[in-house]
């Protein structure tokens, strides 16, 4: 025996809410495309995102081993403060002073204080002025040599010291 009242019964459940609903095929695939797109530009980005965050790190350990180094400056003596020249500190991966050989050396710091220096418009030197350079170096090694440059990125921090009269 045919049933045939089973079109209006679809129709009606239909209406009702009745039928269990799903996604078609076009649906899941354009889901599925979306998904996989996104996937794909936020794995792009990964690399270029890592790359920025050990910079900004390297940034940050060099700006602590410039701040390190100028406050010892600041605190000698002023008349002394050429024995500093060429003078190289050893700094751990937070930017921290290594004292002792026992731990493991990310940076190399160099202190460069070139004599005199000159105001504009001034004709002489300034007896109450000290530029400091200070060239920092990504090194594990106590033998790092500053002379040659080819051999790895080094950055130079120039600063300026004053006496107080």
């Amino acid at each position: 025996m045919i049933n045939q009242s089973s079109g209006a019964d679809a129709v009606s459940a239909r209406q009702s809410g009745n039928l269990e609903g799903g996604f078609s095929l076009v649906e899941t695939v354009l889901a599925m495309a979306v998904m996989s797109l996104a996937i794909t530009v936020l794995l792009g980005l990964l690399p270029h995102g890592l790359e920025m965050s050990r910079k900004a790190g390297v940034s940050a350990g060099e700006a602590r081993v410039t701040s390190d180094v100028m406050a010892e400056l600041s605190r000698a003596d002023w008349n002394t403060l050429q024995t500093y020249n060429n003078r190289v500190f050893f700094y751990d991966d937070q930017g921290v002073r290594i004292e002792n050989g026992g731990e493991r050396i990310s940076y190399a710091a160099r202190v460069s204080i070139p004599v005199g220096m000159r105001l504009p418009g001034s004709i002489s030197d300034s007896d109450t002025l000290r530029r400091v350079v200070v060239e920092i170096a990504s090194t594990s090694s106590r033998n790092f040599d500053f002379g040659r440059v080819g051999e790895r990125h080094i950055s130079a921090y120039t600063n300026v010291l004053s006496r107080m009269k």
